[in-house]
């Protein structure tokens, strides 16, 4: 069965899977569909984060670069991205960069957490990191330079608006058609939802 290609990306709170808050969901596809939600986290932001994705809690809301941002209770922006993907497609393939060792555990831990695992997997037939079909295709890049923005500074994407999911999502999806990644290319890389769900432990 065909699937669609779903870039994704999360922001958080940190880099501990086990602790960090997720404080921003984005997809995006080639065709310019896109969702973006944002929760307010529990505990503050720290401010290393804040000055990374411009993300702050000023007086009980959430701010995005100094302007407020309408934001959702984790439950509702989940079951949002879920209904995203599903008007997207039936059978979705969700990339993400560097999500095998980050936003894909998150994803799962958060979805255990709502009781909302059958619900993803319904809607996601397979995850790929993006950093794993950049490595396969291109095998001289020495392991150390895939960060997103190094290669997207090397193919000459514009990434005056990176870290924030969104913008990180149509970053990812220019530099698949730069660096010319076919549909071999991602199904070479398919993990299933198991994996994850095996990787991670609550």
């Amino acid at each position: 069965m065909d699937s669609q290609l779903v870039y994704f990306d999360l922001e958080t709170t940190g880099l501990d899977v086990r602790k960090c808050e997720i404080i921003q969901i984005a997809a995006t596809t080639d065709a310019g569909q896109s969702c973006n939600f944002f929760i307010k986290p529990l505990n503050s932001i720290p401010s290393e984060v804040t000055k990374i994705n411009g993300l702050a809690v000023v007086g009980g809301d959430l701010y995005k670069n100094g302007r407020a941002v309408e934001s959702l209770q984790p439950k509702a922006a989940w079951q949002n991205f879920i209904k995203f993907l599903r008007s997207v497609h039936d059978n979705v393939t969700l990339m993400g960069h560097n999500a095998h060792r980050f936003d894909f555990p998150l994803l799962v831990r958060d979805m255990l957490k709502h009781g909302m695992l059958e619900e993803l997997r319904s809607a996601v037939s397979t995850f790929v990191d993006s950093v794993k079909v950049f490595q396969a295709k291109l095998p001289s890049r020495p392991w150390y330079r895939f960060k997103l923005s190094d290669l997207a500074n090397h193919y000459g994407v514009d990434t005056t608006a990176a870290h924030d999911a969104l913008e990180d999502g149509r970053i990812l999806s220019q530099l698949c058609h730069k660096i010319g990644v076919s549909s071999d290319d991602i199904s070479n890389q398919k993990q299933s939802l198991d994996s994850y769900f095996t990787m991670f432990k609550p």
